[in-house]
């Protein structure tokens, strides 16, 4: 290339460029609000912020702010980033209910914030560490969702060696110590039993005061459960309880088993229902009534046998007397009669029902079963009152005129009394009007409340009562 065109290229991108440096640039905007805010949790509690990229932004500031119980708040942060992301991690901030803004940034300034919040839950509270581990079971197996001593029974029958309250099953306890410790230390492997109702705040020794349980040689411990223990009265009340272990050695104590006490007593379910020809509890004879009774008895599942017993009463004009009647049953029963009453006054049927079970006891690791007698319904029933039919019927008349008189109005009012055995329906009254010839009669049916007589007679007028 020549001399001369060499200078003139020179001469000209000397000119383009200053050209270039003499056109004018638009002034750097301050960037938008950032828009697309989410949250994306991490493995560990940490916490990934993102947003959308905003136009012109040169980099992004982070602020996140704890709210604390009190309504005071914990700031960290800004924190500035060129990534359209922050990693809030759980390390720094810990851990509640946080809220975050984020705005972009350059040279010209700092952008609108835009803010969202989000959550860094607590660590779950690790199941506490026992060193003594204590299980309860049903035996036998009662198929309950809380090991339960399921009961039958109350108070012995006047005139009979019934026993009281028995339990028809019991809980096989076992305890465990998870780390067993030196061979010369297990002699002192005893452990305290302890029973809680529940929301009492004392716990009571079981099954006394004094006794205490050691340990076999592989740190167990076998028992069974039949009763609250002497700390209890009765020492197989109903309700909700909690047992536990407490080491001898350290104080160091189990974990809390519930298990609760039931009874079956209301397992067993009677009707005894009581009604005339037509279900009602009167009769159309004013001198006497049949009535007729009827027992019917289910639930008697769980009892290898029954044996009900009935009674009736009074009965008779003197009201003395009663009808009773007894039979044995499995699982349900029904009984009829039909009894002669002769008067009126408050008569009675009341059912016993005493059951054959099989009944657990516990003495030490003996268990004893046995089959025993007990009192399950005790003199329940019904009272009533019979209420024979005695109605009576009256009729006052106003005006009440005397002698010789002519009147145009007079108020009739008839009344029936004790008519509860009677149908309302069915009542009449039957009017008659003397008139020495041509006697007018007609009838009032209740409830109607008018009734026209002397229609079609030989006198000339009506009688509208």
């Amino acid at each position: 290339m020549k001399k001369g065109k060499i200078l003139l290229f020179l001469v000209l991108v000397i000119v383009a460029l200053f050209a270039s440096n003499c056109v004018k640039q638009p002034p750097l905007a301050v960037p938008a609000a950032p828009a697309g805010l989410r949250v994306v949790q991490l493995a560990g509690g940490d916490v990934e912020l993102r947003w959308d990229a905003v136009a012109g932004a040169a980099s992004y500031d982070v602020t996140i702010e704890k709210v604390a119980g009190s309504g005071s708040r914990e700031t960290f942060g800004p924190y500035n980033t060129t990534n359209t992301y922050y990693v809030a991690r759980k390390s720094v901030i810990g851990t509640g209910n946080f809220s975050w803004s984020v705005l972009a940034k350059n040279t010209a300034g700092d952008g609108p914030a835009t803010t969202g919040t989000f959550d860094i839950p607590a660590d779950p509270v690790p199941d506490p560490v026992y060193g003594l581990l204590l299980t309860l079971v049903e035996e036998p197996d009662q198929g309950s969702a809380v090991p339960t001593i399921y009961t039958i029974g109350s108070q012995p029958l006047v005139g009979e060696r019934l026993t009281g309250v028995s339990a028809l099953n019991y809980l096989k306890g076992n305890l465990k110590r998870e780390e067993i410790p030196a061979e010369a230390d297990r002699a002192e492997l005893a452990v305290q039993l302890l029973v809680q109702k529940a929301g009492a705040t004392v716990a009571k020794r079981w099954p006394d005061d004094s006794t205490e349980f050691v340990l076999d040689e592989g740190g167990e411990l076998n028992f069974n459960l039949c009763n609250l223990g002497a700390g209890f009265s009765p020492d197989l009340a109903p309700g909700n309880y909690y047992l536990w272990a407490r080491a001898v050695w350290d104080g160091s104590e189990s974990q809390k088993v519930p298990f609760e006490i039931a009874s079956r007593n209301s397992d067993l379910n009677y009707e005894i229902t009581v009604k005339d020809f037509e279900d009602r509890v009167c009769s159309f004879s004013s001198t006497n009534v049949t009535l007729q009774f009827d027992l019917s008895i289910s639930g008697g599942e769980k009892f290898k046998e029954l044996l009900y017993f009935i009674q009736i009463g009074p009965t008779g004009s003197t009201n003395q007397g009663s009808v009773t009647h007894s039979a044995t049953f499995t699982k349900e029963a029904t009984w009829t009669k039909k009894v002669l009453f002769e008067a009126e006054c408050t008569k009675y049927a009341t059912l016993t029902v005493v059951g054959t079970v099989t009944a657990y006891s516990c003495n030490g690791a003996t268990v004893t079963k046995e089959d025993r007698r007990v009192e399950i319904l005790n003199n329940v029933g019904i009272n009533f009152v019979l209420d024979m039919k005695d109605p009576t019927a009256s009729v006052s008349v106003q005006p009440q005129v005397t002698g010789v008189a002519s009147i145009s109005t007079a108020t009739l009012t008839f009344l029936a009394s004790d008519t509860k055995c009677l149908n309302l329906d069915s009542l009449r009254f039957t009017v008659k009007v003397e008139k020495g010839i041509g006697d007018w009669t007609g009838a009032l049916n209740y409830p109607d409340v008018e009734t026209v007589l002397g229609v079609g007679s030989t006198w000339s007028n009506e009688l509208t009562i």
